[in-house]
């Protein structure tokens, strides 16, 4: 047989595990499959199963073995699926990938019931099951953090901030956390 003719479909590619943390794109990779002249990448958010795609990623044809998926939104679950192409046509689904953006930034950071050596912080919820990270200086630049108050890690979108100095500036700033979803940049300074 000459090898350079083509007579079977390529099999599908093997997904490489690439986890990301970014709260707008995921990476996705595969094998490079033999044969295989492109592949058509689908991408969905996990609860759509694939139907709808997203619309840019629907049978997406890429040359290459990689692609950085864009334009997502913060906090979700994404799940994907590659096929292998040639002449001959188009392998099976790859097995599905999932991958998940970061969480979304904590936003309306406030303070309340103010004292002249305490406060409150509060913020809005970045989602369910999200954890947030509380950071307090009295530096604008963050540095450096007072101790008890340094990376507090929070299940709930508020704290009490106590045992203050009295008439001394504070700042203080928090993000969100999901496991290996990867963590939220921080919020504005307040």
């Amino acid at each position: 047989s000459d090898d350079k003719y083509k007579v079977t479909t390529p099999p599908p590619p093997l997904l490489i595990e690439s986890p990301t943390t970014e709260q707008t794109s995921i990476l996705i990779k595969w094998n490079d499959v033999d044969g295989a002249e492109s592949y058509e990448v689908d991408v969905s958010l996990e609860s759509n199963n694939f139907n709808p795609n997203l619309i840019n990623y629907n049978s997406k044809s890429v040359n290459n073995n990689s692609l950085k998926v864009v334009g997502l939104t913060a906090g979700q679950n994404y799940i994907y699926r590659i096929r292998a192409v040639n002449d001959c046509g188009i392998s099976e689904n790859s097995i599905t990938g999932n991958d998940c953006t970061a969480p979304p930034t904590p936003t309306n950071v406030r303070t309340s019931s103010a004292t002249p050596n305490s406060f409150n912080v509060l913020w809005n919820s970045a989602g369910s099951g999200i954890k947030y990270i509380f950071d307090l200086s009295k530096s604008e630049t963050m540095s450096p953090l007072i101790d008890n108050y340094a990376g507090i890690e929070l299940s709930n979108t508020s704290i009490s901030l106590s045992n203050l100095q009295e008439k001394t500036e504070y700042y203080f700033r928090v993000r969100s956390s999901n496991g290996d979803c990867g963590k939220s940049p921080y919020s504005s300074m307040a």
